[in-house]
């Protein structure tokens, strides 16, 4: 920047560079500080669907511990049901 402008007006142009940014620096803590707080205030629902038998659903027939690919496992009684 100090060869496109002349040595005295640098200082002055990062000085109004700094302060022209201090209120977008200031909204964006504050905006984020908000979004936390409506975040914190939320309750907590868990949407795992649960058959009726009160077990949970797809996600506990899945095994995560095959590189990272969920497969499923099938027992005798599921031979007749959907993969999909």
């Amino acid at each position: 920047m100090a060869t496109l402008y002349e040595a005295r007006s640098v200082g002055g142009i990062l000085e109004s560079f700094a302060q022209a940014l201090r209120p977008v620096w200031i909204l964006g803590a504050v905006l984020a500080s908000l979004s936390l707080l409506g975040t914190l205030a939320t309750e907590w629902i868990s949407v795992k669907h649960q058959d009726r038998h009160g077990r949970g659903g797809h996600e506990d027939a899945i095994d995560h511990e095959e590189g990272g690919i969920g497969v499923e496992k099938m027992s005798p009684n599921d031979a007749g049901r959907s993969m999909v």
